[in-house]
């Protein structure tokens, strides 16, 4: 018999090491390996856990439909997709589907040597006003795609079809036969095409990939110190946009090192506004 409870718990743990996974949920790593193995069943309160501390959908862990993973900030969708880029990815899906909100939602589905698992688009959602400089978690992923060098292919579902994504194992989209191939370049160049060819030799122009991660840092060191402001994607994507502008940016450096309350830093951008 299958034991595809135990693969979806590999897949959550990703490149934790049993041993640190156990620390995370306070059990033994022997344990772990019992729960791959399909010798031992979580418990409803283990079940929980997993899914409160890794924010993973409770009903794809225990059936395997819908999203696995369901971020609530732009940065939290790429630090995830990042971890799952060095945990034995062969294959990424990107899903372009419906859900009747402003901008369009781009879900991933990674095939793994064992199994597969997704992540949840409205994060990663993209639409004209974040063509440009405008920051935008879909490139920034794209990038790291790009980087690792995985197949990346691409499937627009209807609104019928998206409307049912909860319902159904993603890992059945790759049998779908209206999928794209190889449409890593293509997506980089339509996000941001003053920089990307439709055909590039390279991932970004050094000065541009060390800007890209300088800013990636930013981020990240403002997060760690405002944990309480990560969870909100409406605050997390006005931060990506005041990093992202030059004159915005000294306001967030300076709340990093504790020379201004975040309430000074708003009046002073209320002032930059104003100039405007």
């Amino acid at each position: 018999m299958e034991n595809k409870l135990g693969e979806r718990l590999s897949q959550v743990r990703g490149s934790l090491s049993k041993a640190a996974f156990a620390r995370e949920l306070g059990v033994q790593p022997p344990y772990i390996g019992m729960l791959e193995s399909g010798k031992s069943t979580p418990s409803e309160t283990l079940t929980k856990l997993i899914c409160a501390e890794f924010k993973i959908n409770k009903e794809w862990l225990l059936t395997g439909k819908g999203w696995a993973y369901t971020p609530f900030a732009p940065y939290q969708a790429t630090e995830w997709m990042l971890k799952q880029l060095n945990a034995n990815t062969k294959r990424i899906l990107i899903v372009k589907y419906e859900d009747y909100k402003i901008g369009t939602p781009y879900g991933f589905v990674l095939e793994k040597e064992k199994g597969s698992i997704s992540m949840w688009g409205t994060v990663t959602r993209s639409d004209p006003g974040y063509r440009g400089g405008r920051p935008n978690a879909y490139r920034d992923i794209l990038i790291e795609m790009k980087a690792k060098g995985v197949q990346v292919d691409k499937i627009k579902l209807t609104e019928t079809e998206s409307a049912h994504l909860n319902d159904i194992d993603l890992s059945s989209l790759f049998s779908n036969p209206n999928i794209i191939r190889d449409v890593i370049d293509k997506e980089l160049h339509s996000k941001r095409p003053e920089i990307y060819s439709e055909k590039m030799p390279q991932i970004l122009p050094e000065e541009k990939e060390e800007e890209y991660r300088r800013d990636q840092r930013l981020r990240n060191a403002f997060y760690g110190k405002n944990k309480d402001l990560g969870s909100d994607p409406e605050i997390a994507e006005i931060i990506d946009i005041l990093i992202n502008d030059p004159e915005t940016k000294k306001y967030v450096l300076k709340i990093l090192k504790g020379r201004t309350a975040i309430k000074e830093a708003m009046e002073g951008l209320s002032g930059l506004s104003d100039k405007k």
